[in-house]
């Protein structure tokens, strides 16, 4: 057992990802990465993550693409489930606190390339396992390349 095992629960995650939402409201679209490290720095400084020692490599703000064919540009936080409730070491847990960006609205008003319904019917903040259907919402931006 190490000393950062089960650090963050799901409330900490919750509570810190709508105060790094309430930063930047309104303007969520556009700010994901900015919303990404204001709610690494909460968990950091509110929730008693680790910033020295090697759990740094085991959580951080993670550059996405959104679509089916990438198109978007995108942040996420990822964290190692050894560090959050309920999770198994080793399971790369990925927090999308600004999904709901990706609505009918923003799509209609050019604000975005991809929709993904209305803005009521998308979460707010994402908490996805690796075996987490809503994955196939993003693509890695190795795999982006690969592609092109």
């Amino acid at each position: 057992m190490t000393n950062y095992e089960n650090i963050i629960s799901k409330q900490d995650i919750l509570k810190y990802g709508k105060k790094a939402r309430r930063d930047y409201y309104p303007k969520i679209q556009g700010n994901c990465g900015l919303i990404c490290d204001r709610f690494e720095g909460y968990l950091i400084d509110f929730a008693g993550l680790p910033y020295t020692g090697e759990v740094v490599e085991k959580y951080g703000v993670m550059h996405i693409r959104v679509g089916p064919n990438g198109e978007e540009k995108h942040f996420v936080f990822h964290i190692d489930g050894e560090c959050v409730e309920g999770y198994f070491p080793g399971e790369e847990i990925l927090i999308d606190l600004s999904f709901d960006q990706f609505n009918n609205k923003n799509k209609q008003k050019d604000i975005v390339t991809v929709s993904y319904g209305s803005k009521q019917s998308l979460d707010n903040i994402r908490i996805m396992k690796p075996d987490d259907d809503r994955l196939s919402n993003y693509m890695r931006v190795g795999d982006f390349f690969n592609r092109i």
